[in-house]
């Protein structure tokens, strides 16, 4: 059993870096029927649900300060709530709880720190953190998340651009990379760049990637044959994935959004 399971205070802690979701700010409660997400799971509407038995825990993160002229993805937590509550579900039970929003610091880094002591949270306990909304750059707390679990983490990531640039005028969504590469303690075990499209990485980038022995699947090369990228979802521990990787067309709110995704 991990300490957090059994220390009552660390439960006061994690409630205290979890805001409540604000429903009412974004959905009508005439709007939810008995029958969707929003009344099958349990919410965080102003304390941590009950985790017995919980599987999956969405948490929400309203940062978007390390983005590249996105700032709206810092709503994006709600958005995406707003059309998941209202899906409809068959009689089987969700184990799953809203676990509500993260506490957001005065800096990015305090942001990141309180992420990482709530994926330590969830992660003690087995249950699987589902992160949505801010920028990318977030996965830099998610990742320092695992650290505590003293094993070795393969880390896959979904977008068009290997985010390795080091360019010091680039804000984090940019860079965010370079942490996870050079965090202390080392326990990154492979990284998986999947989708990239060459004509938005420098020939740098990609030559590092090469030089780490880490792997970088082309959106070509996926679109020939999808299974090329089976290996690595199988055996990523930590997904993070950039809606800049999905078509400008179906997902025309990223301010990066391009054609092909």
């Amino acid at each position: 059993m991990h300490w957090y399971h059994i220390k009552p205070q660390f439960y006061t802690m994690i409630n205290r870096l979890l805001t409540p979701v604000r429903i009412k700010e974004f959905l009508n409660d005439w709007t939810l029927q008995s029958y969707h997400w929003g009344k099958k799971i349990g919410i965080n509407t102003g304390e941590l649900p009950d985790t017995n038995g919980c599987l999956i825990a969405i948490i929400g993160v309203n940062e978007g300060r390390g983005s590249l002229q996105n700032s709206g993805c810092a709503t994006g937590a709600d958005t995406i709530r707003q059309h998941l509550y209202r899906l409809a579900v068959n009689d089987y039970p969700l184990q799953v709880i809203d676990a509500g929003d993260v506490l957001i610091g005065e800096t990015i880094e305090e942001t990141y720190s309180n992420l990482k002591m709530v994926m330590e949270w969830f992660l003690g306990q087995q249950i699987l953190p589902i992160v949505i909304g801010g920028s990318q750059d977030i996965t830099i707390g998610q990742y320092a998340g695992y650290e505590f679990l003293g094993q070795a983490v393969n880390l896959m990531v979904i977008d068009e651009r290997i985010d390795l640039d080091d360019q010091e005028y680039l804000p984090p969504a940019r860079t965010w990379i370079n942490n996870i590469f050079n965090y202390d303690p080392k326990y990154l075990f492979n990284y998986a760049g999947i989708a990239y499209q060459t004509h938005f990485n420098s020939p740098e980038i990609l030559k590092a990637i090469d030089a780490l022995y880490f792997d970088a699947i082309r959106l070509g090369r996926l679109k020939e044959n999808i299974q090329f990228a089976e290996p690595e979802v199988r055996d990523a521990d930590l997904l993070s994935i950039d809606i800049a990787a999905i078509r400008g067309a179906d997902a025309p709110g990223h301010a990066h959004a391009t054609p092909n995704g």
